[in-house]
């Protein structure tokens, strides 16, 4: 459940423009930046916190999908319990609550960072 609160949360927070670019697609956002932003010292920011959301998600995604191996592996031993079992899936939680304010205060990083003329051209 926690899993598609985010889901839901990032969709509301972060909805994608009509051509793919948000906080949620790294690439898109990226590829944007560099066409749209004439300033260097800027455009070189905003490719750092795209990079940054890059990390992000290659980190939590392989945090997710570890946490889901294992749990995988030990639903269908026959002595495994239900506690143990969501143990294995808990850590998730406390990285997805983290990964959602990292994505949170990137999106705030940019908002620093470029003008309202230049969000509007990356974003709008």
């Amino acid at each position: 459940m926690p899993v598609l609160v985010t889901i839901a949360t990032l969709n509301v927070l972060f909805r994608t423009s009509a051509d793919g670019v948000s906080f949620l697609n790294p690439d898109a956002l990226r590829a944007r930046c560099s066409d749209v932003i004439e300033d260097t010292d800027t455009r070189e920011r905003a490719l750092e916190i795209a990079g940054e959301l890059q990390r992000l998600a290659r980190e939590y995604e392989d945090k997710v999908t570890a946490a889901v191996d294992l749990y995988l592996a030990e639903s269908v031993t026959w002595d495994s319990s239900a506690t143990e079992l969501i143990e294995l899936l808990e850590p998730i939680d406390s990285d997805r609550v983290r990964t959602l304010q990292d994505i949170i205060q990137a999106r705030q990083s940019m908002l620093d960072t470029l003008t309202a003329e230049q969000w509007k051209r990356v974003f709008g």
